[in-house]
Formats: C-alpha cells, sequence, structure tokens
C-alpha cells in the first residue's frame, strides 16, 4: 500500500508539473487568445448526474460520465453503457449529450461522446474518443482526443424582424454584410483517479492541455470585409477532486477547479448523492465561486433506476438554479 502511494504522489507531482507548464504557456499565448472565458465550445456541464452533483466528478467518474469529466474513471465501466441527456440552455439553445462505453478487459476500458448544439445562427459538434488502462491497483490513467466542428451565420436574416429598430437603408446593408463561416478544432484531456477503498477516491482532471481552433469567417457581400481566418484556444481548465461513499448508498464528492487567468476565479464544487431502496436517487449540488459576487450556483436532481433481466435504465433529471436563468437536464442511461 505504501509503494502504491508513493507512486500515486510521484505521478500527480509529474502531472501538476505539466498543468504548471501548460497554464505557463497560456500567458505566452494570450495575444492569441480572443478570451479566457469559452464563448464557443463552453462546457455547459452534461450529464444530468453529475449535473445536479454540483459537476463535483473528478475525484467520483464511475459511469459514463467519466469521457468527459474525467476520462481515467471509464475503467469503473464493467458492463455497456450509453447515456442521452438533453437540455436547452437558459430557455434559448439545444443541447444533446450522447456517449456510449464498454470494458476490454477488467483492467481497460473505452468511450465516445457526441456533444451536438445551436441552430443555424450558431451550431457546434464536438466528438470525443476516451481510454483508460488501470496502471497500478487502484490507480487509472486516462485520456481523451476531441474534435470540434462549428458552423455559423447560415440563418436567414428578415428584414421585418428589424422595422422600427433600424432604417431599411441600415437595415440593408446590415444583412448583406452578414458574416458566415465555420471553425475545426482539436482537443486532449488527461485524467488520473486513484480508488484507495471502495469508499475513498481521488481524481484529478486537465481539460484541454492541447485545444486549438481555427476560424474561417466571410461575409455576404464580397466587397466587406470579415475578420478572415484566424486561430484560437480552448482555455485550459484543471480539477482535482475526492469522493467518499458511506455505506454503498450515500455519496459525497469535493472537487476544486483552480483559475489560470484574472478574468476567471477559482471555484469550489460539492455533490451529494443519497439512493433509497436501490431505485431512487436524490441529488444536491452546489457551485461556489470564490470571489465577492453573488454568481454561485446551486444544483438539484433525482434519479430513478429500473433493474431488467438482461438491461439496467436509469432516468435522471437535473435543474441548475442560476442567476440569469435556470435550467432544465433529462437523461437515460442504459447498462447491458
Amino acid at each position: 500500500m505504501i509503494s502504491q502511494i508513493k507512486v500515486l504522489f510521484k505521478t500527480c507531482r509529474c502531472l501538476f508539473l505539466v498543468l504548471v507548464l501548460v497554464a505557463s504557456d497560456f500567458g505566452i499565448a494570450k495575444a492569441q487568445q480572443l478570451s479566457a472565458i469559452p464563448a464557443a465550445f463552453a462546457d455547459v456541464g452534461f450529464g444530468s448526474r453529475p449535473v445536479s452533483m454540483g459537476n463535483a466528478y473528478a475525484g467520483l467518474a464511475d459511469d459514463i460520465n467519466a469521457v468527459y469529466l474525467n476520462p481515467a474513471g471509464l475503467t469503473s465501466l464493467s458492463l455497456y453503457e450509453i447515456e442521452f441527456t438533453h437540455t436547452r440552455l437558459m430557455g434559448l439553445v439545444n443541447y444533446q449529450f450522447f456517449s456510449a462505453g464498454l470494458p476490454l478487459s477488467e483492467k481497460q476500458s473505452a468511450a465516445l461522446a457526441i456533444i451536438s448544439s445551436g441552430d443555424d445562427l450558431m451550431r457546434e459538434f464536438s466528438l470525443h474518443l476516451g481510454y483508460a488502462r488501470e496502471v497500478l491497483p487502484g490507480l487509472s490513467a486516462g485520456a481523451a482526443l476531441k474534435y470540434r466542428r462549428s458552423g455559423f451565420g447560415n440563418n436567414t436574416l428578415n428584414p421585418e424582424d428589424f422595422d422600427g429598430i433600424f432604417d431599411p437603408n441600415e437595415i440593408s446593408i446590415g444583412i448583406s454584410n452578414q458574416v458566415y463561416g465555420n471553425a475545426n478544432g482539436f482537443g486532449l484531456d488527461l485524467g488520473l483517479i486513484y480508488r484507495m477503498s471502495d469508499e475513498l477516491s481521488f481524481g484529478l482532471m486537465l481539460r484541454d492541455i492541447f485545444a486549438p481552433v481555427y476560424w474561417n469567417s466571410k461575409t455576404r457581400n464580397a466587397d466587406s470585409r470579415s475578420k478572415g481566418s484566424y486561430s484560437e484556444r480552448v482555455p485550459f481548465e484543471a480539477a482535482l477532486g475526492t469522493s467518499w461513499s458511506a455505506g454503498g448508498h450515500t455519496i459525497f464528492s469535493v472537487e476544486y477547479k483552480p483559475s489560470f487567468d484574472s478574468e476567471q476565479d477559482d471555484a469550489l464544487r460539492i455533490g451529494f448523492e443519497r439512493i433509497f431502496l436501490d431505485i431512487i436517487a436524490l441529488r444536491l449540488g452546489t457551485e461556489q465561486w470564490l470571489n465577492t459576487r453573488a454568481d454561485n450556483k446551486y444544483m438539484m436532481g433525482a434519479g430513478v433506476q429500473v433493474p431488467l433481466s438482461e438491461y439496467h435504465i436509469q432516468v435522471n433529471y437535473g435543474y441548475i438554479i442560476d442567476d440569469i436563468a435556470n435550467t432544465h437536464r433529462i437523461g437515460l442511461q442504459v447498462n447491458f
């Protein structure tokens, strides 16, 4: 056990060094980056269960949601597992999240996830391919490769929508100068999770260590100019978390998410889950930004498990209380 802990600390130290180097590189590359706050390909929280638990999942990651939140946790898969989650962010933007995973052996698993959002005004697509392997007893390492695709400005602008706001000439000029284009990008996530016992685990997640996005924009009017072709990076994120289970029916999880830029703040995430009669799960969570502003989030949710002879079906619901707009999430998870 002592030798395993030493290896764990050594591995975490190496990953922490990578984290520091990536954060330093972000400072150098800041001139090429529009903002440290992601607008495109933003992390809005995927999976009804993790969201209901405040997204405090780096140290838990015990189901298919690990492909996005900590790929090292994929080694916990013992059956084929698929999940579909839908949400309408702030009542405006549709998000669909599909994931599927399978155990390759007792010590390794693979998974994929597809995220689709938006409409013709701004549509985004992401494909995640994850792999995890147990490298030492209790210690798993994982990685996820991501491909990102976006298209924007393909919506039709109707002059009637702007009547009374702009004069007819301004409307005509604005519509003729509509910007459209697309983007392609890639990303790399790395993760570690150490399950010290059936009750206690620790996790480290490094998201978008390498994440360039290449944009290309044009205007409908050939005589007008747009930004053209340029590149930026999806901001790097890290999370360090732990999870504790009491009797297999109660889970507490905590996650610390440090900031690497002055535009964002450190965050503390806390999650709780209680299972009753092996059928009903109740969940609570919060995301506390460590600042003086009232911008914290509170989450709650529930799940109903339906065990069948060959399938295990779970319906999950999550609700986020946010200063801007509250959001619902509904998900279906199947193990077989």
